[in-house]
């Protein structure tokens, strides 16, 4: 499992978005991988069809989009 796929799983889980600092801690806790939220949003931006950031800089997955 890629690094895409951890946070369209962890960000899938939670309907109101996540910040990607809580993102990084979910994916520590879930998959005991390490990461930055620099890395989170690099990812987000290379993948705007599945990852949007909102206006208060939440993470989340588009409402049509399902894993």
């Amino acid at each position: 499992m890629d690094l895409k796929e951890m946070i369209v799983n962890v960000v899938y889980l939670s309907p109101d978005g996540l910040v990607p600092l809580k993102i990084v801690d979910e994916i520590a806790q879930k998959y005991g991988i390490e990461t930055t939220t620099q890395h989170v949003l690099q990812v987000v931006k290379k993948n705007p069809q599945i990852l949007v950031e909102d206006n208060k800089g939440k993470i989340k997955t588009p409402a049509k989009y399902q894993p």
